[in-house]
């Protein structure tokens, strides 16, 4: 009888995941931190504005897929904007003063067209400085630290 001694190596790695600090979460994993504040948004020609009342930013979100953040600095004073085409909406409030003192955003987003809707949003940021928030309607948005924003619908 002829035998033959075999060594095997065996060389298995497991990814154990840490356990998350939240029970539910609407990034695509486990946010490092998550808030529910309220927000407000409004819907352009060519793009959407979300307010964080937590932080008083203003998210821009542009349809080419950009966004850039800004602070809110509207402290209640009159804004002075020309009368919007038929069917149009002229911004009001933070947005109104973003709006009328920015010529590269009234240019890229054009005229509001829907109101402004005051609501109740949560807001997460991943490890990877990804963040995500949702739109009145319960769609989800996510930012990447690149400038670029994605929704499957707003």
């Amino acid at each position: 009888v002829v035998t033959e001694e075999a060594t095997v190596i065996v060389d298995a790695t497991a990814t154990i995941d840490p356990v998350c600090g939240f029970d539910t979460y609407i990034a695509p994993f486990c946010p490092v931190s998550r808030s529910v504040v309220g927000a407000a948004y409004q819907p352009f020609e060519r793009g959407y504005m979300v307010w964080r009342e937590d932080t008083r930013q203003i998210y821009v979100l542009y349809l080419t897929g950009r966004y850039q953040i800004f602070d809110d600095t509207w402290s209640g004073q009159g804004i002075d904007i020309e009368t919007p085409p038929d069917g149009l909406i002229t911004p009001q409030r933070g947005f109104g003063w973003l709006w009328a003192n920015n010529d590269t955003i009234r240019q890229n987003v054009g005229w509001a067209n829907g109101q402004e809707v005051s609501y109740t949003s949560a807001f997460e940021q991943t490890s990877e400085g990804n963040a995500y928030f949702t739109f009145p309607n319960g769609g989800l948005i996510g930012t990447s630290q690149g400038g670029r924003w994605l929704s499957p619908q707003p």
